[in-house]
Protein backbone atom coordinates (compact mmCIF):
# COMPACT_ATOMS: atom_id res chain seq x y z
CA UNK A 1 0.00 0.00 0.00
CA UNK A 2 1.25 3.69 -0.92
CA UNK A 3 1.54 5.94 2.33
CA UNK A 4 -1.43 7.94 2.64
CA UNK A 5 -0.01 11.80 2.23
CA UNK A 6 -1.68 14.34 4.93
CA UNK A 7 -3.94 16.87 3.45
CA UNK A 8 -4.88 20.45 5.18
CA UNK A 9 -7.56 23.19 4.16
CA UNK A 10 -8.22 26.69 5.71
CA UNK A 11 -10.52 29.26 5.17
CA UNK A 12 -11.17 32.75 6.97
CA UNK A 13 -14.54 33.28 5.98
CA UNK A 14 -16.84 34.67 3.40
CA UNK A 15 -16.28 37.83 1.77
CA UNK A 16 -19.40 39.90 1.50
CA UNK A 17 -19.42 42.75 -1.11
CA UNK A 18 -19.28 46.27 0.10
CA UNK A 19 -18.67 49.55 -1.45
CA UNK A 20 -15.05 49.86 1.04
CA UNK A 21 -14.81 46.24 1.09
CA UNK A 22 -12.54 45.91 -1.83
CA UNK A 23 -10.13 48.80 -0.87
CA UNK A 24 -10.17 47.19 2.74
CA UNK A 25 -9.56 44.02 1.61
CA UNK A 26 -6.68 45.02 -0.26
CA UNK A 27 -4.79 47.28 2.09
CA UNK A 28 -4.66 44.13 4.51
CA UNK A 29 -3.66 41.28 2.52
CA UNK A 30 -0.37 40.86 2.91
CA UNK A 31 -1.43 40.17 6.63
CA UNK A 32 -4.82 37.59 5.62
CA UNK A 33 -2.03 36.14 3.81
CA UNK A 34 0.72 35.78 6.14
CA UNK A 35 -1.92 33.89 8.72
CA UNK A 36 -3.19 31.66 6.45
CA UNK A 37 -0.06 30.41 5.53
CA UNK A 38 1.46 30.01 9.11
CA UNK A 39 -2.49 28.24 9.86
CA UNK A 40 -1.06 25.98 6.78
CA UNK A 41 2.12 25.38 7.87
CA UNK A 42 1.74 24.78 11.04
CA UNK A 43 -0.36 22.23 10.51
CA UNK A 44 0.92 20.62 7.85
CA UNK A 45 4.15 20.23 9.71
CA UNK A 46 2.11 18.41 12.69
CA UNK A 47 0.21 15.75 9.92
CA UNK A 48 3.62 15.29 8.13
CA UNK A 49 4.76 14.60 11.86
CA UNK A 50 2.11 12.03 12.67
CA UNK A 51 -0.01 14.34 14.31
CA UNK A 52 -3.71 13.05 14.11
CA UNK A 53 -5.95 15.27 11.58
CA UNK A 54 -8.17 16.84 14.60
CA UNK A 55 -4.97 18.00 16.66
CA UNK A 56 -3.87 19.40 13.52
CA UNK A 57 -6.50 21.22 12.39
CA UNK A 58 -6.98 22.66 15.56
CA UNK A 59 -3.24 24.16 15.63
CA UNK A 60 -4.13 25.76 12.42
CA UNK A 61 -7.42 27.06 13.83
CA UNK A 62 -5.69 28.92 17.22
CA UNK A 63 -3.36 30.48 14.21
CA UNK A 64 -6.78 32.17 12.77
CA UNK A 65 -7.88 32.32 16.16
CA UNK A 66 -5.44 34.38 18.09
CA UNK A 67 -4.17 36.60 15.24
CA UNK A 68 -6.81 39.30 15.43
CA UNK A 69 -7.77 39.23 11.14
CA UNK A 70 -10.48 37.13 11.23
CA UNK A 71 -13.76 37.22 13.21
CA UNK A 72 -12.93 34.70 15.48
CA UNK A 73 -11.38 34.05 18.40
CA UNK A 74 -9.17 37.57 19.33
CA UNK A 75 -10.87 39.03 16.28
CA UNK A 76 -14.34 38.14 17.26
CA UNK A 77 -16.70 41.13 16.95
CA UNK A 78 -19.73 42.57 19.79
CA UNK A 79 -23.30 41.61 19.48
CA UNK A 80 -25.60 44.13 19.66
CA UNK A 81 -25.07 45.09 23.73
CA UNK A 82 -21.46 45.20 23.10
CA UNK A 83 -20.59 41.37 24.67
CA UNK A 84 -18.25 38.92 22.91
CA UNK A 85 -19.60 35.18 22.56
CA UNK A 86 -17.89 32.77 20.89
CA UNK A 87 -19.19 29.53 19.23
CA UNK A 88 -17.08 27.08 17.54
CA UNK A 89 -17.35 22.78 17.08
CA UNK A 90 -14.74 19.99 16.25
CA UNK A 91 -15.88 16.62 14.51
CA UNK A 92 -13.41 13.70 14.45
CA UNK A 93 -14.57 11.34 11.37
CA UNK A 94 -12.96 8.04 12.28
CA UNK A 95 -15.04 8.09 15.31
CA UNK A 96 -17.89 10.79 14.58
CA UNK A 97 -17.36 11.81 17.94
CA UNK A 98 -18.02 16.28 18.27
CA UNK A 99 -17.59 18.67 20.47
CA UNK A 100 -19.07 21.81 20.25
CA UNK A 101 -19.54 25.02 22.43
CA UNK A 102 -21.96 28.12 22.03
CA UNK A 103 -22.51 31.49 23.51
CA UNK A 104 -19.17 32.12 25.62
CA UNK A 105 -16.45 33.82 26.38
CA UNK A 106 -13.23 31.60 25.82
CA UNK A 107 -9.67 32.52 24.37
CA UNK A 108 -9.80 29.73 21.67
CA UNK A 109 -13.35 27.78 20.63
CA UNK A 110 -11.73 25.15 19.02
CA UNK A 111 -10.01 24.10 21.89
CA UNK A 112 -12.58 24.53 23.91
CA UNK A 113 -14.61 22.24 21.75
CA UNK A 114 -12.09 19.70 21.53
CA UNK A 115 -12.20 19.55 25.42
CA UNK A 116 -15.96 18.85 25.32
CA UNK A 117 -15.21 15.94 22.42
CA UNK A 118 -12.27 14.36 24.76
CA UNK A 119 -13.20 15.31 28.42
CA UNK A 120 -17.78 14.60 28.46
CA UNK A 121 -20.06 12.56 27.45
CA UNK A 122 -21.54 15.86 25.52
CA UNK A 123 -21.36 17.13 21.80
CA UNK A 124 -21.90 20.49 23.08
CA UNK A 125 -22.10 23.05 26.28
CA UNK A 126 -22.88 26.46 26.39
CA UNK A 127 -22.22 29.49 28.28
CA UNK A 128 -21.15 29.54 31.45
CA UNK A 129 -20.82 25.92 31.82
CA UNK A 130 -18.62 25.90 28.55
CA UNK A 131 -15.72 28.35 30.54
CA UNK A 132 -16.10 26.38 33.20
CA UNK A 133 -14.74 23.87 31.41
CA UNK A 134 -12.29 25.64 29.82
CA UNK A 135 -11.20 26.94 33.32
CA UNK A 136 -11.22 23.60 35.17
CA UNK A 137 -8.66 21.87 32.22
CA UNK A 138 -6.67 25.09 32.69
CA UNK A 139 -7.12 26.83 29.81
CA UNK A 140 -6.53 30.69 29.63
CA UNK A 141 -9.47 32.70 30.68
CA UNK A 142 -9.91 35.89 29.23
CA UNK A 143 -11.85 38.90 29.93
CA UNK A 144 -13.16 41.61 27.44
CA UNK A 145 -10.29 43.43 27.44
CA UNK A 146 -8.23 40.43 25.28
CA UNK A 147 -10.79 41.40 22.54
CA UNK A 148 -11.28 45.16 22.81
CA UNK A 149 -7.85 45.50 22.73
CA UNK A 150 -7.36 44.55 19.13
CA UNK A 151 -8.18 47.86 16.84
CA UNK A 152 -11.43 47.83 14.32
CA UNK A 153 -8.39 47.92 11.63
CA UNK A 154 -7.50 44.25 12.44
CA UNK A 155 -10.89 43.27 12.54
CA UNK A 156 -11.98 41.91 9.60
CA UNK A 157 -16.08 42.08 8.76
CA UNK A 158 -15.94 38.96 7.53
CA UNK A 159 -13.49 35.72 9.59
CA UNK A 160 -15.57 32.98 10.87
CA UNK A 161 -12.44 30.23 10.26
CA UNK A 162 -12.74 26.75 9.55
CA UNK A 163 -9.85 23.86 8.82
CA UNK A 164 -10.10 20.38 7.46
CA UNK A 165 -7.34 17.71 7.63
CA UNK A 166 -6.49 14.42 6.36
CA UNK A 167 -4.14 12.69 8.75
CA UNK A 168 -1.28 9.91 7.44
CA UNK A 169 -3.58 7.63 8.75
CA UNK A 170 -6.59 8.59 6.26
CA UNK A 171 -8.23 9.86 9.10
CA UNK A 172 -10.24 13.44 8.40
CA UNK A 173 -11.29 16.29 10.93
CA UNK A 174 -13.31 19.35 10.83
CA UNK A 175 -13.03 22.68 12.60
CA UNK A 176 -15.12 25.52 12.51
CA UNK A 177 -14.86 28.76 14.89
CA UNK A 178 -16.44 32.47 15.08
CA UNK A 179 -16.89 35.33 17.08
CA UNK A 180 -20.90 34.91 15.10
CA UNK A 181 -22.34 37.97 13.22
CA UNK A 182 -21.14 41.45 14.59
CA UNK A 183 -23.99 42.87 15.72
CA UNK A 184 -26.14 39.81 16.47
CA UNK A 185 -28.97 39.53 18.95
CA UNK A 186 -27.97 38.70 22.36
CA UNK A 187 -27.17 35.01 22.66
CA UNK A 188 -28.03 34.15 19.06
CA UNK A 189 -25.89 31.09 17.88
CA UNK A 190 -25.02 30.60 14.13
CA UNK A 191 -24.46 27.63 11.89
CA UNK A 192 -20.72 27.29 13.24
CA UNK A 193 -21.51 25.46 16.55
CA UNK A 194 -24.03 22.73 14.84
CA UNK A 195 -22.61 19.59 14.01
CA UNK A 196 -23.89 18.87 10.30
CA UNK A 197 -24.66 22.63 9.70
CA UNK A 198 -21.69 24.25 9.98
CA UNK A 199 -19.10 21.77 10.71
CA UNK A 200 -19.08 18.11 9.67
CA UNK A 201 -16.49 14.79 9.01
CA UNK A 202 -16.72 11.23 8.22
CA UNK A 203 -14.23 9.02 7.08
CA UNK A 204 -16.92 7.45 4.74
CA UNK A 205 -16.93 10.60 2.93
CA UNK A 206 -15.73 13.93 3.76
CA UNK A 207 -15.09 16.66 5.80
CA UNK A 208 -16.60 20.26 5.68
CA UNK A 209 -16.08 23.54 7.25
CA UNK A 210 -19.03 26.06 6.14
CA UNK A 211 -18.72 30.86 6.35
CA UNK A 212 -21.58 32.80 5.61
CA UNK A 213 -24.87 33.71 6.58
CA UNK A 214 -25.15 31.15 9.10
CA UNK A 215 -29.15 30.51 9.69
CA UNK A 216 -29.57 29.28 6.18
CA UNK A 217 -26.51 26.74 6.82
CA UNK A 218 -28.53 25.51 9.36
CA UNK A 219 -31.97 25.27 7.62
CA UNK A 220 -30.32 23.36 4.51
CA UNK A 221 -27.51 20.98 7.21
CA UNK A 222 -25.22 22.40 4.63
CA UNK A 223 -21.94 20.49 6.19
CA UNK A 224 -24.02 16.63 6.36
CA UNK A 225 -25.58 17.57 3.04
CA UNK A 226 -22.30 17.14 1.34
CA UNK A 227 -21.75 14.10 2.83
CA UNK A 228 -25.48 12.76 2.14
CA UNK A 229 -24.84 13.46 -1.48
CA UNK A 230 -21.71 11.53 -1.95
CA UNK A 231 -22.85 8.30 0.64
CA UNK A 232 -26.30 8.26 -0.78
CA UNK A 233 -26.55 9.83 -3.96
CA UNK A 234 -23.16 9.10 -5.00
CA UNK A 235 -21.53 12.12 -6.09
CA UNK A 236 -17.85 13.10 -6.41
CA UNK A 237 -16.90 16.08 -3.71
CA UNK A 238 -17.09 18.68 -6.17
CA UNK A 239 -20.43 18.37 -7.46
CA UNK A 240 -21.51 17.50 -3.90
CA UNK A 241 -20.09 20.48 -2.41
CA UNK A 242 -21.46 22.94 -5.27
CA UNK A 243 -25.30 21.20 -5.15
CA UNK A 244 -25.41 21.56 -1.36
CA UNK A 245 -24.01 25.33 -1.71
CA UNK A 246 -26.65 25.72 -4.29
CA UNK A 247 -29.30 25.42 -2.24
CA UNK A 248 -28.31 28.24 -0.03
CA UNK A 249 -27.60 29.74 -3.06
CA UNK A 250 -31.65 29.56 -4.31
CA UNK A 251 -32.57 30.88 -1.04
CA UNK A 252 -30.97 34.11 -1.52
CA UNK A 253 -28.13 33.51 0.94
CA UNK A 254 -24.38 33.68 1.04
CA UNK A 255 -21.35 31.96 1.86
CA UNK A 256 -18.80 29.12 1.21
CA UNK A 257 -17.10 26.14 2.34
CA UNK A 258 -13.86 24.19 2.64
CA UNK A 259 -14.28 20.45 1.73
CA UNK A 260 -11.99 17.08 1.90
CA UNK A 261 -12.62 13.71 1.00
CA UNK A 262 -10.93 10.48 1.82
CA UNK A 263 -9.43 10.19 -1.20
CA UNK A 264 -8.08 13.76 -1.30
CA UNK A 265 -9.80 15.82 -2.87
CA UNK A 266 -10.24 19.39 -2.36
CA UNK A 267 -13.21 21.60 -2.54
CA UNK A 268 -13.54 25.41 -2.02
CA UNK A 269 -17.06 26.41 -3.39
CA UNK A 270 -18.46 30.30 -2.65
CA UNK A 271 -21.05 32.54 -4.42
CA UNK A 272 -20.27 35.38 -2.47
CA UNK A 273 -17.34 38.09 -3.19
CA UNK A 274 -15.16 35.91 -2.30
CA UNK A 275 -13.44 33.47 0.55
CA UNK A 276 -10.42 33.71 2.65
CA UNK A 277 -9.25 29.94 1.69
CA UNK A 278 -5.88 27.82 1.45
CA UNK A 279 -4.72 24.40 1.46
CA UNK A 280 -1.85 21.97 0.92
CA UNK A 281 -2.83 18.95 -0.89
CA UNK A 282 -1.21 15.56 -0.82
CA UNK A 283 1.18 16.54 -3.25
CA UNK A 284 2.66 19.39 -1.11
CA UNK A 285 1.76 22.10 -3.14
CA UNK A 286 0.35 25.19 -1.47
CA UNK A 287 -2.30 27.65 -2.75
CA UNK A 288 -4.04 30.92 -1.08
CA UNK A 289 -6.47 32.45 -1.93
CA UNK A 290 -8.98 35.46 -0.66
CA UNK A 291 -10.91 37.02 -3.67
Amino acid sequence: MQPIKPIIVVHGGAIFDSENDSEYRSSLAPQYRAFLKQALDIGYESLLKGISALDAAIESAQVLEDCGYFEAGKGSMPDSLGNISIDAAVMDGKTLKAGSIADCMVKNGSTVARLVLQKTPHVMIIGEGARQLAQENGLESVTASYFSNVTIEQKSEHGTIGVVSRDTNGNLAAVTSTGGLPGKLPHRVGDSPIIGAGVYANNETCAVSCTGSGEYFMRTVAAFNVSARMKYGKQKLAAAAQDALEEITQMNARGGMICIDRNGNIAMPYNCAGMFRGYIDQEGKQIIEIC
